[in-house]
This record gives structure tokens, sequence and C-alpha cells, in this order.
């Protein structure tokens, strides 16, 4: 395991029309994420599942306990929010 951080941590997977998933929080303002990079998800159960994004989500949403702006990324890969549960912690690959 990586002594970083994850990007951001799951509290909510809703599903996309076709195959996907929308990841929310998502990233902090300034952080980018190309399409198609692959993100490695550590579950809390401790398994990981590796799936492909469709990038960040634009518009991006406010967390009000934070006022910050943060962007949920499109997880396009045949996975459903079952799959991904709440306090999934998201990484990229070299993490």
């Amino acid at each position: 395991m990586s002594s970083g951080r994850p990007l951001f941590t799951v509290r909510q997977a809703v599903p996309l029309r076709g195959d996907g998933l929308l990841l929310s929080p998502g990233l902090p303002d300034g952080v980018g994420l190309a399409p198609g990079e692959a993100l490695r998800l550590r579950r809390p159960d401790g398994s990981a599942l590796v799936v492909v994004t469709g990038g960040k989500c634009i518009p991006s949403r406010r967390e009000p306990h934070q006022g910050a702006r943060t962007y949920p990324v499109e997880v396009r890969s045949s996975v459903i929010p079952a799959d991904v549960p709440n306090g999934t912690e998201v990484w990229r690959m070299d993490q």
C-alpha cells in the first residue's frame, strides 16, 4: 500500500445510463484527471477494483461542510453502486 493519500473517499455512487457510475464528492478544484485514466478503488473491506474513468464531471458541486468545489468523477466500467460502497477510497494507479 502507498503512503500517499487517496484522491477522495466515495460518499455516493450513482449509476449512469449505460455502463458506469458517477462517484462523489469527487476531485477538488485544480486536480486533473484524464478520460481513460485507470483508477484503483480500495473498498472498506480491503478488496480493490481497477476501473477506467470518463474524466471529471462538469458542473462542479459545492461541498457544504467544506465550502470547496468538487467535481464528481465518471467511471466508465461495468460496475454498479454495490461494487463501490460508501467509504471506498479512489487512488491513481501509480499510488
